[in-house]
């Protein structure tokens, strides 16, 4: 059998080097790459981290999931991960709130990939472009790259537009200054300039743009934003706690007369969800929206970090980065006389 050789994410051999287990195991690996077992790709453990959100659909949106052949239609509010391909068909258009902030709006028939990292800090912040139109809006001090085979568009807080077919790139800057750059040079496009590149040569010398926006753009309305915020202190693991969903308009003002139907997940998946702390269910639909504002609960029996998504169609999605720790749990052991003699039990106290 020929042997297969895995590049694993320095991440997860990181771990295995800090004990003697871990060198064993690593000895292990080692002996295993160098037999005529092989290693499977499924071998390496690797946790795909979430990228961003679909938020607005038109026609119809496919995801290809990280290492999977098969393309799947998607859906307003579906999780983008790590290595995640996304395409637009024709005369389909679509909205996406990256876990950055950035805001992409995607016009019909593009497809471009999020890059796998390896590292926390910048997940999301590089996407590979394979045809197509983006429109992209990124906050202030935000570091967003956009990848062609013909040049890198490199941003920090800017709107702008990049349309990628038959080998050249065109770039449209409206707000903020965009890099253009490739292996032969490289051009700062300022508000209200545009360039281009292709392959074989450095990119044009910005100029003033004639023409304002397509207008798709404005046809992928996004009406607001969804803000999460966290009610109760400290929360802790098998303990409920409260969440605020609320509502902004498009001016970033509280809206108090919107009533959209509002999905709640988490990211690591695990977390429940409830609107009245009885019934719980991991991925929770609600509508009951009152005067902007809805609050929930929501628990977890595991510590650590975790993200809650609120998404709604038309919506930049509201995202809470949360830290659950550990119930204290002290238990009590009292003893207990009936007729038909002595029993112990067990009570166990766990601490909010």
């Amino acid at each position: 059998m020929k042997n297969t050789i895995v590049q694993c994410p320095m991440s997860n051999v990181r771990g295995l080097l800090t004990s003697d287990f871990g060198l064993r195991t690593v000895f292990i690996l080692f002996l295993l790459l160098t037999s005529d077992f092989g290693l499977r790709t499924s071998d390496c453990l690797y946790s795909a981290q979430m990228t961003g959100v679909i938020t607005t659909i038109k026609g119809e949106v496919q995801v290809l999931p990280y290492q999977k052949n098969t393309w799947q239609p998607s859906k307003v509010g579906a999780f983008l991960y790590e290595g995640d391909t996304v395409k637009t068909l024709k005369k389909s258009q679509a909205a996406i709130t990256l876990t950055n902030g950035v805001v992409m709006k995607l016009n019909q028939n593009t497809e471009f990939s999020f890059d796998v990292t390896g590292s926390i800090e910048k997940i999301s912040s590089q996407i590979k472009m394979k045809a197509g139109q983006i429109w992209s809006s990124v906050r202030p001090k935000t570091k967003f790259e956009i990848h062609t085979p013909v040049a890198i568009v490199a941003v920090r807080g800017t709107e702008f537009d990049v349309n990628y077919g038959a080998g050249k790139l065109d770039l449209a800057v409206y707000k903020g200054t965009v890099n253009l750059k490739n292996d032969y040079g490289d051009v700062d496009v300022q508000e209200g300039e545009s360039s281009s590149a292709s392959g074989g040569q450095s990119p044009e010398p910005p100029k003033k743009m004639e023409e304002k926006k397509d207008g798709w753009q404005e046809e992928v309305k996004i009406k607001g934003t969804l803000k999460i915020e966290l009610k109760t202190a400290k929360p802790v693991t098998d303990v409920p706690f409260e969440i605020a969903i609320s509502v902004y308009d498009a001016d970033n003002k509280l809206d108090k007369n919107a009533e959209p139907e509002i999905t709640v997940k988490s990211a690591p998946a695990g977390m429940s969800f409830s609107s009245d702390g009885a019934n719980w269910v991991n991925e929770l639909k609600t509508g009951n929206v009152k005067e902007g504002i809805i609050k929930l609960f929501a628990k977890t029996s595991v510590s650590g970090v975790n993200s809650i998504i609120a998404s709604s169609d038309g919506y930049a999605v509201g995202q809470l980065d949360i830290t659950v720790i550990p119930s204290k749990t002290k238990n009590l052991k009292v003893k207990v006389t009936s007729p038909n003699g002595d029993d112990e039990l067990l009570l166990k106290f766990k601490k909010k």
